[in-house]
């Protein structure tokens, strides 16, 4: 899976903290 490149001013915290409730739901972890 690839990564885009975005500004610096996103909120990484936000998108690695909904990625991994994704990730969870899915069952993946």
């Amino acid at each position: 899976m690839t990564t885009p490149q975005l500004d610096k001013s996103y909120n990484w915290e936000k998108l690695e903290d909904r990625w991994y409730q994704h990730w969870m739901d899915q069952g993946y972890f």
